[in-house]
């Protein structure tokens, strides 16, 4: 991917200023950007691996794509993304779509919802990106455990928090009233309510990364050597109750860890 050097600065203005409203501020040629947000700033604290040389990504709400492309940018192939525009904020792909065109994208978009699809349809990655999307789940245990069927190695979330300093989890109901009146906003839950929601959907190591203001975000991982030294930590009589339901299926299962 490069940047938009065969166009003119005039055309470049021109095809920003075409879409109505912009979420990402998103560079597209020296000192012309996109007038959204600061994405960069957000970058900065998500800790993005620098080369992504050989990693699929999938950047799920991808909104006008800015760390989408930014994946792509780093070497990341392929990579996916999707959203469904429900946000009063961003209810169209044009900004995602002007962006892939002059940038001549490779970025693979779907229009989807998390809660919906069946992870199946799009495979597992090797790094998932959700950021700004958890709040907006009507029901976010869920969601959490499709990230979960969709990752592979490492999600990496971002979201609003509340009670950043007392470790209590849970989460708090905003009936839509929350950013903004946001009428997609539902939910903002708690550090540690983050962190045990995503070991319960199948994330084996969580990380609180960065705090700041009143977000956070999260390095969530598939950790298999962790996974396998749990499990042999249960004698196999404990497996046969823990693991499949028949004995002979979890006396295999044993043997193939060992």
């Amino acid at each position: 991917m490069t940047m938009t050097s065969e166009r003119s600065a005039d055309e470049i203005r021109a095809a920003i200023g075409r879409v109505p409203r912009w979420r990402h501020s998103i560079e597209l040629a020296p000192g012309i950007s996109t007038p959204g947000d600061p994405t960069k700033r957000v970058l900065r604290r998500l800790r993005l691996p620098a080369d992504l040389t050989g990693k699929s990504v999938l950047d799920v709400g991808c909104s006008d794509g800015f760390f989408s492309f930014e994946a792509e940018r780093r070497g990341a192939s392929p990579v996916v993304a999707f959203d469904e525009w429900s946000s009063p904020f961003v209810d169209r792909p044009a900004g995602f779509d002007t962006v892939h065109q002059l940038l001549d994208s490779k970025v693979q978009f779907h229009r989807l919802d998390l809660q919906a699809l069946d992870p199946t349809q799009l495979g597992q990655f090797d790094v998932v990106l959700c950021l700004g999307v958890l709040y907006h789940l009507k029901h976010p245990l869920l969601g959490m455990e499709q990230l979960a069927r969709l990752t592979k190695d490492m999600l990496i979330l971002e979201t609003e928090v509340t009670e950043s300093i007392i470790n209590t989890p849970g989460m708090r109901f905003v009936e839509g009233l929350y950013h903004g009146r946001d009428i997609t906003t539902w939910w903002v839950p708690s550090i540690s309510g983050v962190m045990q929601m995503a070991r319960a959907a199948g994330f084996q190591r969580v990380e609180t990364i960065t705090l700041y203001d009143t977000r956070a975000v999260f390095h969530c991982y598939k950790d298999a050597e962790m996974l396998r030294r749990h499990i042999l930590s249960f004698s196999p009589a404990e497996l046969v109750d823990v693991l499949p339901a028949n004995q002979a299926g979890a006396e295999q299962h044993v043997r193939d860890l060992s």
